[in-house]
């Protein structure tokens, strides 16, 4: 019986890290893909209106309703192209209390070129 539970009490905690271990992955995957969307966004924005200004708040917007924020955007005149990073934090249920670098400030980074 003591076998028993002590393999029920090792499953559940593989179980947990292995949740908060992929959901580290996930958001890191879904903050790649955010800051694509952004880069695209302002790109657009920037095409579209003729205005450097409208870029950064495009992005925002967008990263925004994934639920993450933009860190830093900057225009490249010369490359004509938007370079930003953007910043999305995991849920877990124990790994932030272990490390909050494994689940706090998980970045990535992208650029665009303004095109129709």
């Amino acid at each position: 019986m003591i076998k028993l539970i002590a393999v029920l009490v090792v499953v559940a905690i593989l179980g947990v890290f292995g949740y908060d271990g992929f959901q580290v992955v996930n958001t890191k995957r879904e903050v790649r893909t955010t800051a694509n969307d952004a880069a695209g966004a302002a790109a657009h924005a920037i095409y579209v209106t003729h205005n450097l200004a409208s870029g950064p708040g495009a992005a925002a917007k967008v990263a925004g309703q994934a639920g993450d924020v933009v860190t830093a955007y900057v225009y490249d005149p010369v490359a004509a192209e938007v370079e930003l990073t953007v910043s999305g934090t995991a849920d877990s249920l124990v790994l932030h209390y272990l490390s909050k670098k494994l689940t706090d400030n998980i970045t990535a980074s992208a650029t665009a070129r303004p095109s129709g």
